[in-house]
């Protein structure tokens, strides 16, 4: 059974300076440009943002 429903989403937790938490889902539709996407909507610092962003690639 090769079905693409049967991956489980990997769920990175990204913790900010000031102890906010982002919660990205990476999943096999998710490309590049969306991970960025998720990294600038949510308010966390630079390093945050760019560890989100790294973690998804």
């Amino acid at each position: 059974m090769t079905s693409s429903s049967q991956h489980a989403p990997t769920v990175w937790w990204i913790l900010g300076g000031g102890g906010h938490s982002a919660e990205l889902v990476d999943t096999p539709q998710c490309s590049v440009l969306f991970a960025e996407s998720v990294c600038r909507t949510r308010t966390l610092s630079a390093t945050a943002r760019l560890t989100a962003c790294a973690a998804t690639v």
